[in-house]
C-alpha cells in the first residue's frame, strides 16, 4: 500500500484538470502541514504521558494512607491473635487451679523368668 505522499502525488499526476487549480498547491502544501502536525501530535502524547504518570504517582503517594485502615482492622487483631493466643491459653490454665496431669503407665510382668524387657528393648 502507498504511502500518502505518493498517494497525493498519484493524484496530482492523475487530476491534471484545468477545472482544478489549487490541486498543486494543495498536494505541495501538504507535506509541510503533515510534518507540523506530527510534531505538535507528538508533543501532545507527551504532555498525555507526563499527566498519566503524575496521576500514577499521586495514586501511589496515597496507598499508604488508604492501606492503615484494612492493616488496623483485619491484619493486626489476626497478628496479636496467632501470636498472643498461646500465652493466654497458657495463664489461663496457670491461673484457674488446674495442674497439669502427666499420664503416668505403669507396667506389671507376671512371668519373672522372661527375660524381654519390654517395648525398649525393641529400639
Amino acid at each position: 500500500m502507498p504511502d500518502r505522499r505518493q498517494a497525493f502525488e498519484n493524484l496530482n499526476a492523475r487530476t491534471n484538470l484545468p477545472g482544478n487549480p489549487g490541486r498543486r498547491e494543495h498536494v505541495a502544501a501538504d507535506r509541510p502541514v503533515r510534518h507540523a502536525a506530527g510534531a505538535v501530535a507528538a508533543r501532545a502524547r507527551g504532555r498525555i504521558r507526563e499527566a498519566r504518570i503524575t496521576r500514577a504517582e499521586e495514586k501511589a503517594a496515597r496507598l499508604p494512607a488508604m492501606m492503615t485502615v484494612p492493616m488496623i482492622l483485619f491484619i493486626l487483631p489476626t497478628l496479636f491473635i496467632v501470636l498472643m493466643g498461646p500465652a493466654a491459653i497458657g495463664i489461663i490454665d496457670t491461673f484457674s487451679g488446674k495442674a497439669k496431669q502427666q499420664d503416668v503407665t505403669v507396667v506389671e510382668h507376671s512371668n519373672s523368668g522372661d527375660t524381654d524387657a519390654g517395648p525398649e528393648s525393641e529400639m
